[in-house]
């Protein structure tokens, strides 16, 4: 029932959004050729209030494609390519933006619904603190790459880390801010259980799995374009004597095989703490996470990893943090250049559960077409030590992004 309450939605949301286009776009040969995105991207928002109740709204689309060469002692040298990303997003919101809803749904990941939610932004004025209510299928808040956009990633995905961070899951969270200068805090505080898709599977292993989350930031900025952002994540979950896997694929969607993988049974419940570091000089930016997992079974697991990043702009471009929601923001610019290096490791090992350790060197070049078309090119060099895989395996992948 909410698949087909959803494709409603959307159905009418993008059949708006067609009659704006074809009024917008196909009036004349001349704007056909000359394709300007931005007004592209603004002809389907409305930024000016509409009504009594001040209704805005916008559409948005992330299609991504990507093409994979993969150099590996076994299964060899082999090929690959396809769509990565095909979304589309509806969001609004009214009485000044206060209340707010967003609607994002996947056509090819195994989630489908990712975004759908409705929330609510107000103002504490005796404790001079602001407030951001969110009900529905969320990102759970843990970790700076992990809560971030996939659209303004510097890489094509995440780090070795990946394994620890969580789908977007059904719950609440309560963000709460505070600024005082150059001086940015931010708590977040989530209660999040089986998302929207987990629950359309008949048979779930351990039935519901209850989670609560915790992630505070703290940001300054130093200078204009110049600013240091620390923090730390919690999560546990009460697991109900399910069993969990983790697993990585050198940061590409595009390996057909897991090197390093774990699998604990019987778990009854999970702990995760996170450290993470982000630093904005002008061009360069750096970045740094720590994650370390606790599995508590008939025998307590700890896994852990860590990622070093560094970015540089070789044109007069900047890499953009938006410090209400200590997230990764759109680099806005009519033409960027970007090189980026980072430094992976996860360590899947702990007493009698030998998942294998890996490590994973992984340069990249982004050319930054305009604010929403992106191309990438990612070089890795990952070094997975199991009894899968003992030794190196490399691979260059590349991608055009198109996101608004």
């Amino acid at each position: 029932m909410s698949k087909i309450l959803v494709a409603l939605i959307l159905l009418f949301a993008f059949s708006h959004a067609e009659l704006v286009l074809k009024r917008k776009f196909f009036d004349g040969a001349k704007k056909i050729t000359e394709f300007d995105t931005k007004e592209l991207t603004e002809s389907l928002s409305s930024k000016e209030g509409i009504g009594d109740w001040d209704y805005r709204y916008g559409f948005g689309a992330n299609l991504t494609y990507d093409i994979a060469y993969i150099d590996t002692a076994y299964p060899g040298k082999y090929s690959d390519m396809g769509w990565r990303r095909v979304r589309l997003s509806h969001e609004g919101s009214f009485f000044d933006k206060d209340l707010f809803y967003e609607i994002e749904y996947s056509f090819l990941e195994g989630n489908h619904y990712k975004d759908l939610y409705i929330g609510y932004e107000g103002k504490i004025k005796d404790l001079k603190l602001k407030y951001r209510i969110k009900a529905g299928n969320i990102k759970p808040p843990f970790g700076l790459e992990g809560y971030s956009s996939s659209k303004y990633n510097t890489f094509m995905e995440n780090s070795l880390l990946d394994p620890f961070y969580e789908d977007r899951k059904l719950g609440v969270e309560l963000l709460l801010h505070r600024g005082k200068k150059d001086h940015q805090f931010n708590l977040f505080l989530a209660y999040l259980t089986n998302s929207i898709d987990e629950r359309e599977v008949i048979d779930i292993d351990a039935g519901f799995i209850n989670r609560l989350y915790g992630r505070f930031t703290y940001c300054y900025e130093i200078d204009k374009n110049h600013l240091l952002s620390t923090g730390f994540s919690f999560m546990n979950a009460t697991m109900n004597d399910a069993s969990i896997r983790y697993n990585q694929k050198a940061e590409s969607d595009w390996i057909h095989d897991n090197y390093v993988s774990t699998r604990v049974k019987h778990i009854e419940s999970i702990t995760n703490f996170g450290l993470e570091a982000l630093y904005i000089y002008k061009r360069l930016g750096l970045q740094a996470e720590y994650i370390q997992s606790t599995m508590h079974a008939l025998n307590d697991y700890t896994f852990k990893g860590y990622y070093l990043q560094a970015s540089y702009f070789l044109t007069k471009d900047k890499k953009r943090f938006n410090q209400n929601t200590s997230t990764i923001a759109r680099i806005k610019t009519k033409g960027a250049l970007e090189l980026a290096a980072r430094y992976s490791y996860l360590n899947l090992n702990d007493k009698d559960e030998l998942g294998g350790t890996q490590r994973d060197y992984n340069f990249g070049l982004n050319y930054y077409i305009n604010n929403e078309f992106k191309a990438m090119i990612n070089y890795v060099v990952a070094e997975p030590k199991s009894d899968r895989y003992d030794g190196r395996l490399q691979l260059i992948q590349g991608r055009l992004q198109y996101a608004f």
